[in-house]
């Protein structure tokens, strides 16, 4: 035991002493006074303190039922008599006439004179903190029976609950022959759901459940004070009592639904079920639904955000996304060269023609001159690769040879390419040595599945076939009579102005592809007579030269100004990156049928726009397509979200 305590055992002893002498004695004692040296048991006795150790504690309420505080005081250890008998003094002087038998002196004195050494209370010393007892805290945790965050799905999370709820029902039958198993029961899924509610309701309105609760009025501030709130002490709930409570062909839940807040995440769980359930559909329907049960504020909204994070929205409703129109190759705007020098080259049909009794199918070869917009057709007997060998040697005996050929990525077109590398007889062999293509034939091949870079010989084939429609009276004609159709619609295609028409006999006239290729429009002869005195002869190579020059310049000043403006795809969209997933839109299949893949490469354009990229598959198969047939998924933004 430690000194301190030594000490207050003592304290002890003379507080029972004295009560032993005055149990002894008939006569009472006008003041008693109690001394002791230790100025930590002052301390304890004077301290306001409860903080003490049990054992401290409880001697120093015993000390204080039998005095009072202002009873005890400290003396100096040289004027404690006790001393006598607890310190070892050799002699020890036990004489009638010692201070063990008189006491101390300062008691014959005045009280005035006696030790008044007042010792501070506040002042801790180490004995005394030791004996303070360490604060003890009482915490009560309050858990709510599940916690909703953990799920992300309202299903789950009611079925949880339910589960939870049966768990204990059957813990709190004794007899396991009442217990309940098998499966859920709709009115065990549906108590869960009014817990749940509940729940969230004192989460988010707890000023109003507790003053419905208590049958007082709502603040006037609060939101639910146009709703009219009510309180459902049955299912201890707080519903909405609108206007239709008197609708009496309406269940009950809908005259006076349950009110859930807005921004909590269960209602985000209640609405995504909701929007799950009825299949991805329209807002009008689910809101209409969620409302049979309960009311949610500004509930379309919520339903727009839910279909907007929704991944199979995201998926179904994934669009392409068309990038800034490219601007011109220099194929069109490279002025004073041969018509023909730059050509983009594509088939259609079939065409159906009679031979003898039979029918046959032909089709036809257009090449443009990218250029002049100058058109050439021929005919090709089917869609081979021979076949379209031979239009290509008619259009160059006729035409000149290309320097540069474009083309879509078509079966034959690619045959023909292999053709022009191989195939010594169609083509210089020396010259296929140098170059990829014979004569210094440069061949372009579109992105797959990408009309749009061929839009300047797909524009004038619908030209051709509107033209075709009106001029072949006949549905199966010869096939003289169509050669002779087709250059009829040939003559006609090239005599389009490519200016604007003037509206002054002043202004000269607009030219047309015919000028580049026959140096005069060929819609009539020109008129005369002629004057051969005045023409020189050998000056006419220049007027020829001049006529060209002529022609060239108003292409430059009044066509090409023309082709500036985009006519759509004016903006800049958000550029396609690697490892993007995306849909691979076809235009012949349904969307159930698209391709799903990842863009493992891009390909910029001459002005840094990303147009084709390579996509993979799950199969690991390989392909390019136009960014304009990609539909990108914003999958990782989703996932990323929902971490």
């Amino acid at each position: 035991m430690s000194i301190p305590r030594l000490e207050l055992q003592a304290a002890i002893l003379g507080v029972r002493l004295k009560s032993s002498i005055l149990a002894g004695h008939s006569r009472n004692a006008d003041q008693v006074y109690y001394w002791s040296d230790s100025k930590t048991v002052i301390r304890w006795i004077n301290s306001s303190s409860c903080r003490f150790k049990q054992f401290v504690e409880h001697r120093i309420s015993e000390i204080l039922e039998e005095s009072e505080q202002t009873q005890w005081n400290w003396l100096p250890t040289t004027e404690n008599i006790a001393d006598e008998a607890t310190r070892a003094r050799f002699p020890v002087n036990l004489e009638s006439s010692s201070r063990w038998f008189l006491g101390p002196n300062f008691l014959y004195l005045d009280t005035n004179n006696w030790p008044r050494e007042k010792v501070d209370v506040s002042d801790v010393e180490i004995e005394e903190a030791l004996e303070i007892r360490a604060p003890l805290f009482h915490a009560t945790v309050i858990s709510k029976l599940i916690d909703i965050h953990r799920f992300s799905n309202f299903s789950r999370l009611k079925r949880t609950v339910a589960w939870v709820f049966r768990f204990i029902s059957n813990c709190k039958r004794i007899s396991s022959m009442h217990h309940k198993s098998g499966e859920l029961t709709p009115q065990e899924e549906s108590a869960a759901e009014i817990y749940l509610s509940a729940e969230v309701q004192k989460d988010a309105y707890r000023d109003e459940y507790k003053c419905l609760k208590s049958q007082t009025c709502i603040s006037k501030t609060s939101s639910l004070l146009s709703l009219n709130p009510i309180y459902d002490s049955r299912n201890d709930l707080i519903r909405a009592d609108g206007r239709i409570s008197t609708a009496s062909f309406l269940p009950a839940a809908a005259q006076r639904p349950i009110i859930l807040p807005k921004t909590h995440y269960f209602t985000e769980l209640l609405v995504a079920y909701y929007h799950r359930k009825f299949h991805h559909q329209n807002q009008d329907l689910i809101t209409c639904e969620i409302r049979r049960k309960f009311w949610i504020p500004s509930l379309k909204v919520l339903v727009r955000k839910t279909k907007s994070n929704c991944r199979t929205c995201k998926i179904i409703n994934a669009t392409p996304r068309q990038p800034l129109m490219a601007p011109l190759p220099r194929d069109r705007t490279t002025p004073y060269v041969s018509p023909f020098s730059y050509t983009g080259v594509d088939l259609f049909g079939p065409v159906h023609i009679k031979n003898r009794r039979n029918q046959e199918k032909r089709w036809v070869s257009v090449f443009t001159c990218i250029t002049t917009r100058a058109i050439h057709l021929e005919i090709c007997h089917d869609q081979s690769t021979d076949a379209f060998l031979m239009s290509l040697r008619n259009f160059m005996n006729r035409r000149g040879v290309p320097v540069r050929i474009r083309s879509d990525c078509g079966s034959n077109f690619l045959g023909i390419d292999k053709e022009l590398r191989n195939v010594p007889d169609f083509l210089d062999h020396e010259a296929m040595k140098s170059s990829l293509t014979p004569l210094g034939i440069e061949w372009i091949f579109n992105s797959p599945k990408y009309p749009n870079a061929g839009g300047c010989w797909e524009r004038l084939i619908g030209i051709v076939k509107r033209v075709l429609r009106v001029v072949l009276t006949e549905q199966t004609p010869k096939l003289e009579t169509l050669q002779s159709v087709l250059c009829e619609a040939e003559n006609i295609v090239n005599s389009r102005p490519l200016t604007d028409i003037p509206v002054s006999i002043d202004e000269p006239e607009p030219i047309t592809p015919n000028h580049f290729l026959m140096g005069k429009p060929n819609s009539s002869q020109t008129p005369g007579p002629y004057n051969w005195k005045h023409i020189n002869m050998r000056k006419q190579w220049r007027i020829v030269q001049q006529l060209k020059n002529m022609f060239w310049k108003q292409w430059v000043r009044q066509y090409l100004p023309d082709l500036t403006r985009r006519a759509k795809w004016c903006q800049r969209s958000e550029p396609i990156k690697i490892n993007d997933l995306v849909f691979v839109c076809e235009i012949d299949s349904p969307r159930s049928q698209w391709l799903r893949g990842k863009v493992t490469e891009t390909y910029q354009g001459k002005d840094g726009v990303i147009r084709t990229v390579e996509v993979t598959t799950a199969n690991k198969t390989k392909f390019r397509r136009p960014v304009s047939r990609l539909a990108v998924l914003d999958v990782e933004q989703h996932c990323s979200e929902s971490k």
